[in-house]
């Protein structure tokens, strides 16, 4: 289908060539759209509208964070002392105290303190500052983060209300206890919290005993309330009860379905609670129903006040509530609003017994500190400042492989001709989560400062590099945690696979405008965990665009497939790409496909330990391309489905001696690139990793597929990488890896199609700005020998 734009709209300039518009250019049937305009101006085709952010962009079109930031583990009131101040760095002998500001979260919330001994204009050794944190759920840490700042105007101070109980009349005291374990992480299962970790699972013939510690709880009051989030797997009714301490809690929590989460409560008799551990017991009761537990909560009355730090929620109408146990000198603050927290003054404390009244009818939720926490750390904030003109291609990475990173920008720099990059930026990953995020580690943050650049700066954003592993496991919550690989640069999670639900798409972090998931800007991954791998990999790159050994090996092409069955014409689709390497000169093709019914194809292998040793062989010999289709998971290539023997298994890497004789790797098939397990690496980590061999790039996916799919991406690539002059003829210039991956996931590319979920799930590991090999150096053909004279 070829639309005719109007001429009346017709650009008289032509397109800019960027990588991107040369994919386009070479993919659509008419190139000349990429000149079109819309009416009243706007951005090309190729610079459609820019996504909307919920991110609030600082006018000078970056955020600089407030010098310091604090860190505590958990909610409640801090306080930041002189000490502690001066030891992180600050000039607290020549501050003004009037000037602290606290702001919190993405957007810097104001956040309202009490400075001690401000009033004079000087900070001295008594003075401090508290601060409430509030509870801040993030899937990857549990730690808060505040920024604090000193200069300029006076920040937010917390006012003062009266909480003098007078003659009201007496209330009651609720406490909530909230309970939640994740042990399990499970991709098709969404929490309350919006992460996928579950606690336990219940079973008809296994009931879940969690164990509650309350704080005396008032056994003449008002029923507890318990509130319970779970989730159905199978396709049944359900009915979850409760007991506690033997007591059976009246209702059950019923359902029918296995799609969402579900919450629901249950009236608990407050006799039947006790004061320290109480054991609840949830049960199924429906036959061969099979539920996911996520977390609780039991709020109940006490009128016993926990040491250190209390909280406690009153209720509606104006009331007074009387706690016991509390140390003489505490203080009480208002906390209804977390960020304007409140001092609450006239209340009465007399043998420990501490009586406070309401301000007004709303319900409040009140703090009784007799200790103020410390934080556990005070750090300066790292900044980004945008680059002069902008930058067309950045590498984000974690500071343990700067030397690497930055070894790999100046290559990229020093490069000239078609694929030369005008400005190469390295970015240090922390500065990105204080500037465009939180001040923790969170992977929209990274999006958000890709998106900053797209939409501000001058020279287009081309290339994004991440350089570090990452993983789904970000607290260490998994069955084993003392192995758990560290997380550098963290996946991209998104619900993006129609089987799997969540997985890696770092395709989604390059999707910036438009309302659709067709990359915007081409991005790649060097999945290290060391400063020693980041350095083999970069070496690897560099050496196969400045130094590759000498000879055709990059002529050849190898395609690997496994038995061809129903569920995916294998060898078909891999015979596709051998085709086409017969139509190209000079590249060869080489097949190596399992058929255990035999073919009398001298190609076709019906024992696996033979077809392994060929396809070794001839690995090891170098190639330009290696192709795989077939079944897989995330450590191996599958012989066939129902006999996971396997073709290569990421132990089998270290045997692969081909040197720099190093193919681009396209795994189409399933998992090979699920880099985000948080204790194994992948077959297609390994393969990047490898010193003395593997591959120079691997572009694979981090959840399942059809082959139909796999087939388009694999023509794009090919078209692009091997084809784009027309008519069998090798591109000129070469391409870049980045080009050839876009051509691929274009020809897929169809809104509202089918096996959309490949253009996220299909990740390059590798520099999306290398270049493709396609310069064939033949060996001479004579050798001529120096005479020598006696």
């Amino acid at each position: 289908v070829i639309f005719e734009q109007p001429a009346a709209r017709a650009s008289e300039e032509p397109p800019k060539d960027t990588p991107f518009s040369r994919v386009l250019a070479n993919t659509l049937l008419n190139p000349e759209a990429l000149g079109w305009k819309a009416e009243g101006g706007g951005q090309k085709a190729e610079n459609q509208e820019e996504k909307s952010s919920s991110f609030i962009l600082h006018p000078s079109s970056f955020i600089t964070p407030p010098p310091y930031k604090i860190i505590v583990p958990e909610a409640g009131l801090y306080e930041l002392s002189y000490s502690a101040l001066q030891n992180a760095g600050l000039p607290v002998d020549s501050l003004d105290p009037r000037a602290f500001k606290l702001s919190h979260g993405v957007n810097r919330q104001a956040v309202a303190i009490q400075v001690t001994g401000e009033d004079d204009g000087s900070f001295d050794s008594a003075d401090s500052i508290l601060f409430y944190a509030a509870p801040d759920f993030s899937r990857y840490t549990n730690d808060i983060v505040y920024f604090l700042d000193y200069g300029g105007a006076s920040g937010a101070r917390m006012a003062t209300r009266s909480g003098a109980p007078g003659s009201l009349p007496g209330g009651t005291p609720w406490v909530t206890v909230d309970a939640e374990e994740d042990h399990y992480y499970r991709s098709t299962f969404t929490t309350r919290n919006g992460d996928h970790w579950h606690w336990e699972s219940i079973y008809p013939s296994l009931p879940l005993n969690v164990t509650l510690a309350l704080s005396t709880p008032q056994p003449a009051a008002a029923d507890a309330r318990l509130t319970l989030w779970l989730y159905g797997i199978t396709d049944t009714d359900h009915r979850i009860s409760a007991s506690i301490n033997g007591t059976s809690i009246p209702g059950e929590i019923s359902w029918n379905n296995n799609s969402a989460p579900v919450t629901g409560t249950l009236s608990v008799p407050a006799s039947a609670l006790q004061d320290g551990n109480n054991q609840l017991t949830l049960s199924a009761n429906v036959s061969n129903e099979i539920v996911w537990f996520d977390a609780l909560r039991l709020t109940y009355a006490t009128e016993q006040a926990e040491s250190g730090q209390h909280w406690f929620s009153g209720e509606s109408g104006q009331k007074k509530y009387a706690l016991q146990g509390v140390a003489d000198g505490a203080s009480v603050f208002d906390i209804t609003q977390p960020f304007t927290p409140q001092i609450v003054s006239g209340f009465t404390l007399s043998g420990g017994t501490l009586t406070l009244g309401d301000a007004d009818v709303a319900a409040a939720d009140y703090l009784i500190v007799e200790q103020p926490k410390t934080p556990t750390l005070i750090t300066r904030t790292q900044s980004l400042t945008d680059p002069v003109g902008g930058a067309d291609y950045i590498i984000i990475t974690h500071p343990d492989f700067s030397a690497a990173a930055n070894t790999l920008a100046a290559h990229r720099q020093a490069i000239t001709g078609a694929n030369a990059i005008s400005k190469a930026l390295t970015v240090n990953i922390n500065a990105i989560y204080d500037t465009f995020g939180d001040g923790r580690m969170d992977a929209e943050a990274i999006k958000r400062y890709l998106q900053h650049a797209w939409n501000t700066w001058p020279l287009k954003l081309e290339y994004v590099l991440l350089v570090g592993d990452g993983q789904y496991d970000f607290k260490y919550q998994d069955e084993h945690p003392d192995i758990s690989l560290p997380n550098f640069i963290p996946p991209y999670l998104a619900d993006v696979d129609p089987w799997l639900g969540e997985t890696a798409s770092d395709n989604q972090l390059v999707t910036l405008a438009g309302n659709d998931n067709y990359p915007d800007v081409m991005i790649g991954r060097l999945p290290v965990n060391t400063p020693a791998e980041a350095q083999t990999v970069v070496d690897k790159i560099i050496h196969y665009e400045t130094d590759p050994p000498i000879g055709e090996w990059n002529a050849r092409h190898i395609f690997v497939a496994a038995k061809e069955e129903g569920a995916g014409h294998f060898h078909t689709n891999a015979d596709k790409a051998y085709t086409h390497t017969l139509q190209v000169a000079p590249l060869q093709g080489y097949r190596y496909y399992y058929d255990p019914e035999g073919g009398g194809e001298s190609y076709l292998y019906t024992n696996v330990n033979d077809l392994r040793n060929a396809f070794f062989n001839s690995y090891n010999a170098g190639a330009g391309v290696t192709v795989f289709h077939g079944h897989s998971w995330e450590h191996a290539w599958a012989s066939e489905d129902t006999n996971p023997q396997p073709i290569i298994h990421l132990d089998d890497v270290k045997d692969l001696h081909n040197g720099y004789r190093l193919p681009i790797m396209l795994e189409m098939t399933c998992y090979t690139g699920f880099f985000q397990h948080p204790v194994y690496a992948t077959l297609d980590e390994a393969l990047l990793r490898q010193s003395g061999g593997g591959a120079a790039a691997v572009w694979g996916a981090t959840g399942l597929g059809f082959t139909k799919g796999h087939d388009k991406l694999q023509e794009g690539f090919y078209q692009e990488a091997y084809n784009a002059g027309g008519a069998g003829t090798l591109p000129a210039p070469a391409p870049t890896v980045g080009e050839a991956i876009l051509a691929g996931k274009l020809y897929l590319f169809s809104p509202g199609g089918s096996n959309q979920d490949l253009l996220d799930t299909f990740t390059l590991f590798g520099d999306p700005a290398m270049t493709i090999n396609l310069e064939f150096i033949p060996f001479p053909e004579h050798v001529y020998l120096p005479v020598v004279l006696k």
